[in-house]
């Protein structure tokens, strides 16, 4: 039996409304209902379409209503990946078609897998489940593959980053990474010598970072401000990192015993290409930057503002959608805590975004659930937790607790944050990233990871995968059909 059904969008049924009836009809005249409903969409479109009914028969998903691409469509082998660990691919399948577009079965997204050590593994599962969703959810094919990564990787090859992860990298259209190292106030990690990342960075030329600031409706009650302050908090901090004040390693430094000096620099085409992101992200959203310097007080500064107000009126003229204003760093420091929700895309240098998107990021609450993306002129980006580290590298004020009894603590929003930031801004897929989103804001409301616990006591603690598998199942039985949204509203 195949059985069929359209559904008119606006008339207001949910999902789980018609999925009961059709249980109910099927079960009256003796089938065992074992499908599921799905919405098939045009992810470069901005409505949803037809939902369908879909069977599963012989290991094969039939839609039974209209989709964008092609009908009929082998089960995800994502999916296995995602659940079973003797699934894991550690290289890339052939590309069926190179003239394909990207996305298709026959030339899927290609991601690279970089899980860590401590709770990593934990949460990039988490992830993938999600991943394995959005794939089944939508016309959506990815092809993902693991490489070694982190302190556990160092154990086994004597290499924290090993030649082939790089190899694999370049191969990829996206990296995820999860956390690696339980510590990251020794010598050696300040020389970038027992960072993961930091390799990472240096081997792959990132030069940007991409960190969200986002107040979801339902955590509102983690965050330490009244909620009337927080409530709407969305700004992106584009962040410079590949010159200025960091990393130690390349800044020019001295010390006598008696008096030490750092010295930093930056160059025209460094401030181009970020200034150049800066606008490609606030193009996304709203048109509104803010460049955060010190241009009052440092040569430095004054060049770098200088520079980026070159580079915008070269490029934008007389365009009334962009505007870029200026606010020196002290003052920003004090109206970002005052005014947090006035706020939307930031461009800053490197030693002002590190302690900036620190003091944003903690508005929204203590847990630590930012994600991040590290972009390269190349147009490869990593994406993860904005923590680099596992929690006990961080202060026990805004970590996760410790572990009382012998269950997963592992939070693993960031990391599907980060997730959905991939789909935005590297696969270029906003829809799928507003899925995330929406189902996020209906999870949150209901459950909410174990360590997240003491904040919402009126909801139920779930583990990292039971989290994931509660955002798998609200993707069948959304109440809303037109999902896709500006990112100003969606977040990430």
């Amino acid at each position: 039996l195949i059985c069929s059904v359209h559904i008119n969008t606006h008339l207001g049924y949910t999902l789980k409304s018609v999925e009961i009836s059709l249980r109910v009809i099927m079960d009256s005249i003796g089938f065992v209902y074992s499908g599921s409903l799905r919405c098939a969409s045009s992810l470069r479109s901005t409505k949803l379409s037809k939902c369908a009914l879909v069977s599963k028969i012989g290991g094969v998903s039939v839609f039974h209503g209209r989709s964008s691409r092609a009908q009929v469509r082998r089960s995800s082998g994502l999916q296995m990946v995602a659940t079973t660990s003797s699934s894991r691919k550690t290289e890339f399948n052939a590309v069926e078609d190179s003239e394909a577009r990207k996305g298709t079965a026959q030339r899927p997204f290609r991601i690279a897998l970089l899980e860590g050590d401590g709770a990593g593994p934990e949460v990039i599962k988490a992830a993938l489940k999600v991943l394995a969703a959005v794939e089944q959810y939508t016309d959506l094919h990815f092809d993902v593959a693991y490489s070694p990564y982190g302190l556990d990787s160092l154990a086994e090859s004597g290499d924290l980053v090993p030649e082939s992860t790089i190899l694999l990298c370049k191969e990829a259209d996206a990296v995820l990474r999860g956390y690696q190292g339980s510590s990251r106030f020794t010598p050696e990690h300040s020389l970038g010598q027992l960072s993961a990342h930091s390799i990472l960075k240096e081997k792959l030329d990132l030069f940007a970072q991409l960190r969200p600031v986002k107040m979801f409706e339902p955590l509102l009650a983690a965050s330490r401000l009244k909620p009337e302050y927080v409530e709407g908090t969305d700004m992106m901090i584009v962040r410079e990192i590949a010159a200025g004040a960091l990393p130690a390693s390349k800044v020019a430094q001295q010390s006598t015993g008696s008096e030490a000096s750092s010295s930093f620099s930056y160059t025209k085409s460094q401030v181009d290409r970020i200034a150049a992101l800066a606008v490609s992200i606030a193009e996304q959203r709203s048109g509104r930057i803010l460049n955060v310097d010190k241009a009052d007080a440092m040569v430095v500064s004054s060049f770098w503002r200088e520079k980026l107000h070159d580079y915008f009126s070269k490029k934008m003229g007389k365009r009334q959608d962009l505007t870029l204003s200026d606010m020196f760093v002290d003052d920003f420091c004090r109206e970002v805590v005052l005014e947090p929700n006035s706020f939307d895309v930031i461009v800053t240098s490197n030693l002002f975004g590190d302690i900036l998107s620190e003091v944003a990021s903690g508005i929204t609450g203590s847990m630590r659930l930012s994600p991040s993306a590290w972009l390269s002129e190349s147009g490869l980006a990593v994406y993860g937790p904005a923590d680099l580290y596992n929690s006990s590298a961080y202060p026990k004020g805004s970590s996760v607790p410790e572990i009382k009894e012998k269950q997963s603590m592992s939070n693993p929003i960031a990391t599907i944050r980060a997730m959905s930031m991939m789909l935005r801004y590297s696969l270029e897929e906003p829809a799928a990233a507003d899925l995330i989103q929406t189902a996020l804001n209906r999870v949150l409301a209901e459950v909410v990871p174990r360590d997240a616990a003491s904040y919402f006591p009126d909801r139920k603690p779930v583990s990292a995968e039971e989290f994931a598998e509660a955002l798998s199942e609200s993707f069948a039985y959304m109440h809303q059909y037109e999902m896709v949204c500006d990112p100003e509203i969606c977040g990430d």
